[in-house]
Order: structure tokens, then C-alpha cells, then sequence
């Protein structure tokens, strides 16, 4: 009886889009949601992008102006934490950290625009507890 490889023992790693060793490979369904809720929260990560453009444009930066910059770091979180999921590899507590603080801050300063950003806010929420809680060998899926 002759055995069969599977795709993924077929494909190269870089076009199986994992390791052998791997469990998880790269998912379709995780990059759907990310992609959907990154498309629906897109005005806010466009507004915030241009706001820390002009900022960083002005003259002498003020600690009042770089307030406006949280937002940003806040989207570059989210987005650091959105790729290791696709991946299934776990990132730095600190990116989780931080960005908790930073969208928190962001949410309190920007309260009237929610409505901009709100899509993100459920992905983001799930990132957090996945990307702190991986560690302790808990398969969040």
C-alpha cells in the first residue's frame, strides 16, 4: 500500500504557509475577519493616519498635539496583533499591553467619532485575551 502526502507535505513551506511541525496553518477564515472588520473600521484608521500626518507636519510638536498620535499607535497594535493570529504565533505581551492602553485612550478622547472605529473594537478585544492568554497553552482556535 502506497501512502499519499497531503497538500501541505506537498507544498513548500513558504506556499503551505507553515511549517511541518505546525498544528494551525495559515487560516482563511482568520484572515476573513480581520479583513472585514479592518475594512468596516477603515474611515478611523484612515482619519487617525491623516490626524498624525498633519501633527507630525507642524512645526514643534506640543504634548497637547502628540495626543493625537496614540490613535495610531493603537491601529499599529491592533495590526501587529491581527498578523500573528493569521499566523497562529503568539506577539509580545507588550504589543497586546500597550494597545489596550492606547485604544482605551483613544476611545475616551474620541468618544463622539465610536461610530468610525466600533467594527475594530470586538477583533481587538479578541486579539488581547488570545495573544495574553496563548502563553498558558490555552487553544483559543
Amino acid at each position: 500500500m502506497v501512502a499519499t502526502k497531503t497538500e501541505h507535505e506537498v507544498l513548500p513551506e513558504s506556499i503551505a504557509g507553515h511549517s511541518s511541525t505546525s498544528r494551525h496553518p495559515y487560516s482563511g477564515k482568520r484572515f476573513a475577519i480581520v479583513l472585514s472588520s479592518w475594512c468596516l473600521a477603515g474611515v478611523g484608521v484612515v482619519l487617525s493616519a491623516v490626524t498624525a500626518v498633519a501633527v507630525f507636519s507642524a512645526s514643534p510638536l506640543r504634548a497637547t498635539e502628540a495626543l493625537f498620535l496614540i490613535p495610531l499607535f493603537a491601529w499599529v497594535a491592533l495590526a501587529v496583533m491581527s498578523v500573528r493570529w493569521i499566523q497562529h504565533r503568539r506577539c509580545h505581551w507588550l504589543w497586546p499591553a500597550l494597545g489596550t492602553l492606547s485604544g482605551v485612550l483613544s476611545a475616551g478622547a474620541f468618544a463622539p467619532l465610536f461610530f468610525l472605529y466600533v467594527a475594530a473594537v470586538p477583533l481587538a478585544t479578541y486579539l488581547v485575551f488570545w495573544h495574553l492568554r496563548l502563553h498558558d497553552g490555552m487553544d483559543l482556535a
